[in-house]
């Protein structure tokens, strides 16, 4: 059964709100709010977002990350 947060990944992926900026550096729309972008790392794992500031936990952002390099 598919999370919440990997459910919200994929419409990221689907919806083209990553933006590549380097290897390993990407900046991903915030789906509640235009014009905002959080920050993600793939170097060590980070987001900028709320959600993983506050958990330290793997967050929609860099699951959306890590599955549109796979497409």
């Amino acid at each position: 059964m598919q999370s919440y947060r990997e459910f919200n990944a994929e419409r990221l992926v689907a919806d083209d709100k990553i933006i590549h900026l380097d290897d390993l550096e990407y900046l991903v729309q915030s789906q509640r709010q235009d014009g905002v972008y959080y920050s993600v790392s793939l170097s060590n794992g980070s987001c900028s977002c709320p959600d993983y500031l506050y958990r330290r936990q793997i967050c929609k952002h860099l699951i959306a990350v890590k599955r549109s390099e796979r497409a």
